[in-house]
């Protein structure tokens, strides 16, 4: 079978069909593609995938519900590997033609229920979950109204594992500008356009309220997205640049982490976990109004932890600009402001 890159999101696969990959037709969305790659015995993308289906096997009837189901749709659901435009039924047959040993060996693999074992034993969900009990809903209704500095329902050592996937580390030869923006009348100093300090520190997405962060963004359009500028007011613009190298935690990729990585230790917990993290990602985006600041708490929780960890910052989408990238530095001394400079809103579009 002949797939392309565009049928995958998991980042092995998809490295190794651009790397690897020439022109063809994929077989799962019937398009012609620049990079296509043949699926055989020897593809060391079935190794990736047998992984996965090594861990599963079938289950009696008394197995839990929530831990069980077709194979197929399993992996559609719970694992990052296929883009969502692939069917359950495009994967299934991808399953059935490229893993028939499967089927040898584990009778009615393909054609009934099944589960990782593991997961049926007794104190397993509880000692390999990130969250201990419930939902992520749980968590943000415990950390809004009942328990906001020592909630009892994460288990931070094992959601630091999964965070240790996401560091991204910056040299100090990084010569990339970020930006950031205030609405100003008056031309600021580049002094002035650091991170505020502790005691006017407003709360954000990412900081609780007295505690200074320095907001970044990747570009010049997503910043005066994120100010929020009304037509005819004025923006201050500082270029940074960053000083001595830093560690950061990628957010942006939250829900796309990796089964694959840490060799493989998170393969038989991933299933338990992934729907967390997607929560995070979702939170991330969701648009939160600048009178309601409890609803950042959960971020901030996950934030804070982070910055226990000794990471300088974390990296997320910007909700006011797709495509564009905010940063919340924790390390503020390891960038400098350049440059400022003034920008005029001369208009504003709106889209419903």
């Amino acid at each position: 079978m002949r797939c392309c890159d565009n049928c995958f999101v998991e980042s092995q696969i998809r490295d190794i069909i651009i790397s690897q990959g020439v022109a063809g037709k994929c077989e799962l969305c019937g398009k012609n593609r620049d990079k296509t790659i043949e699926l055989n015995a020897n593809s060391p993308i079935i190794y990736i995938i047998h992984q996965i289906l090594d861990v599963y096997s079938v289950v009696p009837i008394d197995f839990p519900k929530k831990l069980q189901g077709r194979i197929a749709q399993i992996i559609h659901d719970k694992w990052n590997i296929f883009s969502p435009h692939v069917s359950k039924i495009k994967i299934f047959n991808l399953l059935k033609e490229l893993f028939p040993a499967e089927e040898s060996a584990k009778p009615g693999f393909f054609s009934k229920n099944v589960g990782i074992s593991e997961h049926n034993t007794p104190g397993y969900l509880k000692d390999h979950s990130i969250l201990k009990d419930g939902l992520w809903s749980d968590f943000v209704t415990q950390i809004i109204t009942k328990n906001r500095f020592h909630t009892t329902l994460i288990k931070c050592d094992i959601l630091k594992e999964y965070l240790r996937c996401l560091v991204k580390e910056l040299p100090a030869s990084y010569d990339k500008i970020f930006y950031r923006g205030r609405i100003s009348k008056c031309q600021l100093t580049q002094d002035q356009m650091g991170p505020p300090p502790a005691s006017s520190a407003s709360s954000g997405r990412i900081n609780p309220e007295g505690i200074s962060v320095l907001y970044l963004a990747n570009n010049l359009n997503t910043t005066l997205y994120e100010v929020r500028a009304m037509k005819y007011q004025t923006v201050c613009i500082g270029e940074f640049k960053l000083q001595s190298p830093i560690k950061i935690i990628d957010l942006s990729s939250i829900n796309q982490i990796s089964p694959f990585d840490e060799n493989g230790d998170l393969i038989k917990d991933y299933p338990l976990n992934i729907e967390f993290l997607r929560e995070i990602s979702k939170d991330l985006l969701r648009p939160i109004s600048s009178e309601n600041h409890l609803e950042y708490l959960p971020i901030q929780y996950i934030c804070d932890f982070i910055k226990s960890l000794g990471y300088d910052g974390v990296e997320y989408h910007s909700t006011m600009d797709k495509g564009g990238r905010n940063f919340a530095i924790f390390t503020t001394n390891a960038f400098k402001c350049i440059k400022t400079y003034q920008i005029n809103i001369k208009n504003i579009l709106y889209k419903v």
